[in-house]
């Protein structure tokens, strides 16, 4: 991906075709939705969307002491990971977390 600055915004392009044979219709449905949603916002609005009060990455921020560091500029990343399936009602939760534990055994042992 590159980094394009337009009219005093960024935008990300890519840097080769897409190849979609790793993907299943269900994800290219997902893909397709999630392009027409944001697929036209830059870089900054897609931050303010993403890390408006409430969202996970706002919920990880505040618990562990960042949002003022952020907010100041003072930092931009951190190492601490947002657990997605937070977010998910708890019949969801187990099965995306069932999911999880096969795909993470199935990477250790190299499928």
């Amino acid at each position: 991906m590159k980094r394009v600055q337009q009219d005093g915004a960024t935008y990300v392009e890519p840097v080769a075709d897409f190849c979609d044979d790793e993907f299943s219709d269900n994800d290219m449905v997902v893909m397709d939705d999630m392009i027409k949603r944001y697929g036209q916002m830059t870089a900054k609005e897609l931050v303010q969307l993403t890390h408006q009060e409430g969202s996970p990455w706002w919920k990880v921020a505040k618990a562990n002491g960042l949002l003022e560091a952020f907010e100041g500029k003072l930092m931009n990343n951190s190492d601490y990971t947002i657990d997605f399936a937070d977010e998910l009602p708890e019949c969801s939760r187990e099965f995306y977390l069932e999911n999880l534990e096969f795909l993470n055994a199935t990477r250790a042992y190299g499928r």
